[in-house]
């Protein structure tokens, strides 16, 4: 019995490094605005200025990327094409002319988020929160 709850709390521990995001992605975000293929998997990116960043195919699942009371989060121009942004929060995120062709936005927040101009095309939404307040259940 013992062994079986060590195997589950092995198992378990293993998961979750699995899930969380890799602080060298969230590094190499922050200084060279580049993180192709990066697991940001749950990061924190709030009030992030990440004008015209390149986040092609990156793993934003569950990513905070709210706007709030004491700074912007601003993804203009910002490359989110084949992105995984589901569960993401954008909620108040600038997204201005953002590219999100392709993008995974299943069970996303983009309440109040600026989405003018931005390229979604092929984007799947299920279960996603739109700027309105309205839920999506377009690709379930």
């Amino acid at each position: 019995m013992e062994k079986i709850a060590l195997l589950l709390l092995f198992a378990t521990l293993l998961t979750a490094e699995v899930l969380a995001y890799k602080q060298e992605d969230l590094d190499r975000l922050r200084d060279t605005y580049n993180c192709v293929k990066c697991n940001l998997h749950g990061a924190i990116l709030r009030e992030a200025n990440l004008i015209g960043a390149n986040l092609y195919r990156a793993d934003l699942r569950k990513a905070d990327l709210r706007d709030s009371n004491l700074g912007d989060t601003n993804l203009r121009g910002a490359i989110l094409r084949e992105a995984n942004l589901t569960g993401a929060n954008m909620s108040g995120a600038r997204l201005w002319e953002a590219i999100l062709q392709e993008a995974n936005l299943e069970g996303a927040v983009l309440r109040a988020a600026d989405l003018d101009y931005a390229r979604m095309k092929d984007a799947i939404f299920c279960n996603t929160v739109t700027p309105d307040g309205q839920r999506i259940f377009k690709d379930c």
